[in-house]
This record gives C-alpha cells, sequence and structure tokens, in this order.
C-alpha cells in the first residue's frame, strides 16, 4: 500500500475507531462478500486473512482457525482485547510478514484504497504461494470515492486473468461496484 493509502487508514481509524467507516467500508455487506462466499470452501482448517482490519468477515469462519495480519498498530490491538478465543491469532505486519502454510487466504477490500494493479499483482502471488487450497478476494470495480480519497479499481477481466494464470478462478459480480474472486489451486 502506498503512503496515501495508508494516511487513509490511519485517519478514518483516528476519526471513526473500530466501526465499518473506521475501517473506510461504506456498508456490512461489501465487507463480508469474500468471507461468506469463500465460506463454503473453507470447511474446517486454517485461514490468513491478509489487511484483516477489524475482522467483519469472521463470524462466518465458525470452523477455521484464523490468523489476521493488518499494518495499522491500532487495530491489532483492538482485535487483540476483544477476539480472546483461542482460534484467532493476530500480529502486526503485511503480507510479506507472514510465515507458514495456510489453507485458505482472504483479502476482503485491502486494494480498495492505495494500489497499483502491478502491486496488486505481487500481494496476491505472494500471499496465493502460502494457501494451500487457494484464496478469496473482495475487490471494487466502480469510479466511487471512500472519504475523499478516489478507491482503486480494477477490471474483472485482469482479475480472471490473474486468476487463470494462479489457479482455477470464479469470479462473481456481488454489488454494482463490488466483485470477489475465489482463485482455488489446481489440483495435480
Amino acid at each position: 500500500m502506498n503512503a496515501r493509502g495508508k494516511g487513509f487508514y490511519r485517519s478514518m481509524w483516528g476519526r471513526h475507531g473500530a466501526t465499518l467507516k473506521g475501517m473506510g467500508w461504506k456498508d456490512a455487506i461489501d465487507c463480508h462478500i469474500p468471507y461468506e462466499r469463500g465460506h463454503a470452501h473453507f470447511g474446517p482448517g486454517s485461514v490468513l486473512d491478509v489487511g484483516c482490519g477489524i475482522g467483519m468477515g469472521w463470524p462466518s469462519l465458525t470452523k477455521c482457525q484464523v490468523y489476521g495480519c493488518d499494518t495499522h498498530r491500532p487495530v491489532i490491538r483492538w482485535n487483540q482485547q476483544l477476539m480472546k478465543l483461542s482460534r484467532y491469532h493476530f500480529w502486526v505486519g503485511d503480507h510479506r510478514s507472514v510465515r507458514g502454510a495456510f489453507d485458505w487466504a482472504v483479502m476482503g477490500g485491502i486494494f480498495n484504497v492505495g494500489y497499483t494493479w502491478e502491486r496488486v499483482v505481487e500481494v496476491v502471488r505472494h500471499t496465493f504461494d502460502m494457501a494451500v487450497k487457494g484464496v478469496s478476494i473482495g475487490f471494487g470495480t466502480g469510479t466511487e470515492t471512500i472519504g475523499s480519497v478516489k478507491a482503486s479499481t480494477f477490471e474483472p477481466l485482469d482479475w480472471l486473468m490473474l486468476g487463470t494464470e494462479l489457479g482455477s478462478p470464479d469470479i462473481r459480480q456481488e454489488t454494482d461496484d463490488t466483485c470477489t474472486i475465489i482463485i482455488e489451486r489446481r489440483p495435480y
């Protein structure tokens, strides 16, 4: 994420705290979609949430060990205080700070602000390499603004091409300006 994106999220957290608005979301439906769509695939196992925010999608991950990383330290502290169950694990960092393998990885809206397509590809490839079964990614397709910042939007065709390169993609338009792609690892 670039400095503008980091500044945006810090500003939103400072003004709105641990709320949807504090995470830059306009409504709950958008942030839950990548988790709910992926849940059918997840089953018992481990799920890595890159850019976890305040974990809005975690209630649907009832059978999973959930590992969340985020670059914003106050978000991680908030999660550690609230989510005391042994199946939740958090740390401060980005996708490069992650070690180990996970059944699935979720990136629910982390690309909404402050990313170029080249950076998106790098993050998705790195995260996909850690996912034994695949990834679920939520992304915007509209030209909306979040607060006063223009959202980062990418074409569904670009996502489909990246998904085909990595595995077996399933892309779906969820709302007027939101899509989800699940990229499953191809069986060998």
